[in-house]
């Protein structure tokens, strides 16, 4: 992120290999697998599809498009909801800051 100033989306994760978001700084660090940076952005979440945390299954980019949807919201998560894209062009870093 800091070399590029992109963000690019893991091989892994809760709903698939996506870019991962939470709405405050304090929910990301409650749901971070790791430390040393917080990220804010502006990210175009387009269509979303909501989905309960029982109902996770994988997704990528190609399968939400075919399915009509631009991104992904996991609702009932104990640190909030999620949030997740699939595409480097749906973020626009604003600001990375080190955490200490």
């Amino acid at each position: 992120i800091i070399q590029s100033g992109e963000m690019l989306r893991g091989t892994f994760g809760l709903v698939g290999g996506g870019i991962y978001f939470a709405e405050t700084a304090e929910a990301a660090e409650d749901k971070a697998h790791s430390s040393g940076y917080l990220v804010t952005a502006n990210v175009w979440l387009g269509k979303t599809l909501d989905i309960e945390k029982s109902d996770i299954q994988n997704w990528t980019f190609a399968t939400l498009r075919e399915a009509g949807y631009d991104s992904v919201s996991v609702l009932n998560m104990w640190t909030g909801p999620e949030y997740v894209v699939f595409n480097k062009d749906q973020v626009q870093i604003k600001k990375v800051s080190e955490l200490n």
